[in-house]
Protein backbone atom coordinates (compact mmCIF):
# COMPACT_ATOMS: atom_id res chain seq x y z
CA UNK A 1 0.00 0.00 0.00
CA UNK A 2 2.82 2.24 0.58
CA UNK A 3 4.20 2.46 -2.54
CA UNK A 4 1.11 3.32 -4.30
CA UNK A 5 0.71 6.09 -1.56
CA UNK A 6 -2.39 4.80 -0.27
CA UNK A 7 -2.90 4.93 3.94
CA UNK A 8 -4.49 1.89 5.46
CA UNK A 9 -6.00 2.55 9.17
CA UNK A 10 -7.62 -0.45 11.15
CA UNK A 11 -11.10 1.26 13.48
CA UNK A 12 -12.76 -1.68 14.79
CA UNK A 13 -16.07 -1.11 15.55
CA UNK A 14 -16.51 2.33 13.86
CA UNK A 15 -19.50 2.75 11.51
CA UNK A 16 -20.39 -0.92 11.54
CA UNK A 17 -23.99 -0.59 11.53
CA UNK A 18 -23.69 2.00 8.78
CA UNK A 19 -21.57 -0.20 7.02
CA UNK A 20 -24.58 -3.31 7.83
CA UNK A 21 -27.16 -0.79 6.06
CA UNK A 22 -25.29 0.40 3.05
CA UNK A 23 -24.31 -3.41 2.21
CA UNK A 24 -28.12 -4.58 3.19
CA UNK A 25 -29.42 -1.47 0.53
CA UNK A 26 -27.00 -2.96 -2.28
CA UNK A 27 -28.44 -6.70 -2.14
CA UNK A 28 -32.25 -5.14 -2.23
CA UNK A 29 -30.66 -2.86 -5.00
CA UNK A 30 -29.74 -5.87 -6.75
CA UNK A 31 -32.36 -7.97 -6.05
CA UNK A 32 -35.23 -5.32 -7.51
CA UNK A 33 -33.06 -4.87 -10.81
CA UNK A 34 -32.82 -8.94 -11.29
CA UNK A 35 -36.24 -8.78 -11.03
CA UNK A 36 -36.64 -6.35 -13.84
CA UNK A 37 -34.13 -7.61 -16.00
CA UNK A 38 -34.72 -11.21 -15.95
CA UNK A 39 -38.82 -10.88 -15.91
CA UNK A 40 -38.59 -12.99 -12.04
CA UNK A 41 -42.09 -12.74 -10.33
CA UNK A 42 -42.09 -14.59 -7.54
CA UNK A 43 -41.39 -17.86 -5.92
CA UNK A 44 -42.64 -21.40 -7.10
CA UNK A 45 -42.82 -24.45 -4.97
CA UNK A 46 -41.03 -27.28 -6.96
CA UNK A 47 -43.51 -29.84 -7.80
CA UNK A 48 -42.18 -33.70 -7.15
Amino acid sequence: MKERGITLCHTPGVLTETTADTIFGLIMATSRRMRRTTGWRSWRRPTC
